[in-house]
């Protein structure tokens, strides 16, 4: 049975930083209670709470120090409210941050209207030198992120 694409996002993160001691799991309180890499690698695991701009932040600083983050949030989140930490972080400096978001657009919703943000894919394509990828199910995500982590490109 296939599984959703936040979570085949969690278990492949998982599954590469088991023979990748370079990626580190930093998130923005999305790990719940039952967060499998914080189990089984809680020295690489960091739920930095509702802080995304200072999540990028450390996330560069890890990254320019051989380190390879990833970090994940709400779409809407990362786009706007830690938009200029992406953009000089990543853009600017070319920092090796992986970032994995759900719930772009308008598909976060039912969480209500801070969820939401029909401008977020726009916002991060128009930076320079990010690659950006919208996988479709579990299968395209698992695919997409093995892809980011073997290179070296924000």
């Amino acid at each position: 049975m296939p599984i959703s694409s936040r979570a085949a996002f969690r278990d492949e993160l998982l599954a590469l930083a088991k023979n990748d001691k370079r990626l580190i799991d930093i998130e923005a309180d999305l790990g719940g209670q039952t967060n499998q890499f914080k189990a089984e690698i809680p020295d690489r695991y960091f739920n930095m709470g509702i802080a995304e701009s200072a999540s990028l932040d450390i996330c560069t600083g890890l990254a320019k120090n051989g380190l390879k983050p990833v970090f994940s949030t709400f779409a809407p989140f990362v786009a706007l409210r830690a938009a200029e930490h992406v953009k000089l972080s990543l853009a600017y400096m070319h920092a090796n941050i992986i970032i994995g978001s759900c719930y772009g657009g308008a598909s976060g919703g039912w969480f209500g209207t801070t969820h939401q943000s029909l401008e977020d894919l726009a916002i991060i394509r128009a930076l320079p030198g990010i690659k950006v990828a919208c996988p479709y199910g579990e299968k395209e995500t698992r695919l997409t992120l093995d892809h980011a982590v073997a290179s070296n490109d924000p």
